[in-house]
């Protein structure tokens, strides 16, 4: 299981963390750290169960938490695929 075990939990979660709490992150070209940062949270997911439970050990689902519930508020009816919060 080593083999699909991510390591990188802790800078994926401080990358989460920073960039869901960044002023900057509806303006023109932000967010896309946060963006890949959560799609590789969900692929390090997808590949081994027993990653939820360390993501959970590090506080991780928290800062995906914040970072839903800052992006959330801002999806509206006429969002589209490519708005930031969206993605």
């Amino acid at each position: 299981l080593s083999a699909y075990k991510y390591a990188g939990y802790g800078q994926l979660i401080r990358t989460i963390d920073l960039e869901a709490k960044n002023s900057s992150l509806f303006q023109e070209g932000g967010g896309a750290l946060l963006s890949a940062a959560v799609e590789l949270a969900n692929h390090t997911l997808m590949s081994s169960a027993l990653n939820a439970e360390q993501l959970r050990r590090e506080q991780g689902l928290e800062a995906l938490q914040i970072a839903f519930d800052r992006c959330v508020p801002v999806i509206t009816a006429s969002s589209t695929p490519t708005d930031m919060a969206v993605q």
